[in-house]
């Protein structure tokens, strides 16, 4: 019920539970607030993940050759269809030539006003759009 809460409102969940560090239980000093937002939000961080790639994948919107965060296709895939090409290139004694490019540090910054776009565009739904955190 908290969770559907949580993606209706489009927040997330704040909130601090006090446990006992040591000493007599009736002193606030002896309490220490820790967060159990991280759980929660974790669970619901992988129920949005899900629903929002199957999202995707049932609508066809992602390209063919977007291997990273899909079902049934990885980094793997991409170098093994990678790696049939430019063997059939070579097998055709065809020319090939391969730019390999680092874009780790690239993918770190998300223009979000412009990702927020694209989630509405593609049918996302309302809550869950305002309920990622950015």
């Amino acid at each position: 019920m908290l969770l559907q809460l949580s993606l209706q409102n489009g927040e997330l969940l704040h909130d601090l539970t006090p446990i006992h560090k040591k000493g007599q239980r009736d002193s606030a000093e002896n309490y220490c607030p820790i967060s159990i937002t991280t759980a929660v939000v974790k669970g619901l961080e992988r129920f949005v993940n899900k629903a929002l790639i199957e999202h995707l994948e049932i609508n066809i919107i992602l390209s063919i050759s977007q291997h990273g965060f899909r079902f049934v296709r990885s980094v793997d895939t991409n170098l093994i269809q990678a790696y049939e090409l430019v063997t059939t290139l070579f097998d055709k004694v065809l020319p090939v030539d391969m730019i390999l490019l680092d874009l780790s540090k690239a993918f770190n910054k998300v223009f979000h006003e412009f990702l927020i776009i694209k989630l509405k565009v593609t049918g996302v739904n309302e809550g869950v759009v305002q309920w990622i955190p950015f």
